[in-house]
């Protein structure tokens, strides 16, 4: 499916006379019949209202331009590595390749404390016998490439973070080999106290064998709100009857059987419950 959100964009589609342009791209894209009174809206109001109907309707577009739309791909473009949690773009492995050898990441160390906020200056030790060309520096928060000499570069942990903080590095040396190192991870604590937690919901319907992932966030005494939906955060899940629901150990619900239950969400200190009733 195609969605484009600024209305003055045009595009087109590839026919036998050449290019035949679609003054608005937007409106054909979304397979929406605008009337000149929708056309008062605003960018956002129409972005809303239709991908509602792009979510629970079919597109119905000109034949021509949908013949001319790419085909659906499921292909994944990223890698997964080492564990972490973290993936590498598709585009940095040649057909075939399998990463060359280790890079160091010098510093910081694995386990190594840190605080929200912090930002962590990380250096690595180019591989034996290579001269690295590009360094590729990834973490939860974004990414950052480096190429020359001195190779490092500063990575900022959110404000908001707390838990297990991985940070992975790749490199290209100049004969175009790949190198990957192995995940450092940093333990985010912080100073401020946990108040309360919020799930944004109190009563959950599920319908039988459907499941649903839990979005915990954590107000804390210096007023930031933090995501403490995973089990790193210090979250625990308890269902109150596991034959009508199961929770695992990041928030995941399944609905086992007809029912009525409670699931207690704790961390420290605080808990939350809330009630879930699985149905036809």
């Amino acid at each position: 499916d195609l969605l484009v959100t600024n209305l003055s964009q045009s595009g087109g589609f590839v026919t036998g006379e050449g290019t035949s342009v679609i003054d608005n791209t937007t409106h054909m894209a979304l397979g929406a019949n605008l009337s000149p009174a929708v056309e008062n809206e605003t960018e956002s109001e129409i972005v809303a209202r239709v991908v509602e109907q792009l979510i629970y309707y079919p597109l119905n577009v000109d034949s021509r331009f949908k013949s001319a739309l790419p085909s659906p791909s499921v292909q994944d473009n990223s890698v997964a590595c080492n564990g972490s949690g973290l993936s590498l773009p598709r585009s940095l492995l040649a057909p075939e390749q399998q990463p060359a050898g280790r890079i160091n990441i010098l510093y910081p160390l694995d386990g190594q404390k840190a605080s929200p906020g912090e930002k962590v200056m990380v250096t690595v030790q180019p591989p034996a016998n290579a001269r690295l060309t590009t360094v590729l520096f990834l973490s939860q928060a974004g990414a950052d490439i480096v190429e020359r000499s001195p190779f490092q570069a500063e990575m900022e942990i959110p404000v908001d973070f707390v838990g297990g903080f991985p940070l992975l590095v790749a490199a290209r040396d100049n004969t175009g080999r790949l190198h990957i190192s192995r995940p450092v991870n940093l333990d985010v604590t912080h100073s401020a106290t946990l108040i309360s937690l919020s799930v944004g919901l109190a009563r959950l319907s599920m319908r039988l064998g459907a499941s649903f992932r839990l979005s915990v966030n954590g107000v804390y005494s210096d007023g930031v709100s933090r995501n403490l939906t995973p089990a790193n955060t210090g979250t625990f899940y308890q269902s109150g009857n596991e034959q009508i629901i199961a929770v695992d150990r990041n928030g995941l619900v399944t609905a086992r059987a007809e029912g009525e239950t409670i699931i207690l969400i704790s961390n420290g200190q605080v808990d939350q419950v809330i009630k879930v009733k699985v149905g036809q």
